[in-house]
């Protein structure tokens, strides 16, 4: 993988990935209540394709896709649990070479969050859940770690 990828689309991708994670300490008796969660999220796979779904290498550009999946770890990336607590996938829809629009499914325990970002910083919603996490609704940061695909994420949420 070429460093125009990690730059670009992990940065678009960060905040997106890593929100499920937080579902793996939420309980039905967090209703109404803001938490404050962080996670390490460790990147496994990422693919780059143009619109037509074509793999391909080099910078993105407008239209091309990027589909990402990781596993995320409670904590961050200095001290995180040692397995992880659940897992996401990413894909995100290149609006400029550097900016995109990103949709993320995240799985917990049987649950499911969804979260969208815009590409624009590293900020990211979670707007809808399952199971456990029915009625979420939160914002976070995800902060990339350096060259590397992984990245530190918070994220603040209330379970409806």
């Amino acid at each position: 993988m070429n460093t125009p990828l990690r730059t670009h689309g992990r940065r678009l991708l960060a905040g997106a990935l890593a929100i499920a994670a937080t579902a793996a300490v939420a309980t039905p008796a967090d209703a109404g209540q803001t938490k404050t969660l962080r996670f390490f999220e460790k990147t496994t796979d990422v693919r780059l394709a143009s619109a037509d779904g074509t793999p391909k290498q080099g910078a993105p550009a407008v239209g091309d896709i990027l589909d990402a999946s990781g596993d995320l770890y409670r904590g961050d990336h200095r001290r995180h649990s040692a397995r992880p607590v659940g897992t996401d996938h990413a894909r995100c829809t290149f609006t400029a070479p550097d900016s995109a629009t990103c949709a993320t499914e995240v799985a917990i325990g049987g649950s499911l969050i969804l979260a969208r970002t815009t590409g624009e910083g590293e900020g990211f919603t979670a707007w809808y859940g399952t199971g456990a996490f029915k009625g979420i609704t939160g914002s976070g940061t995800s902060h990339n770690l350096g060259q590397t695909n992984n990245s530190d994420v918070v994220l603040r949420y209330k379970l409806g």
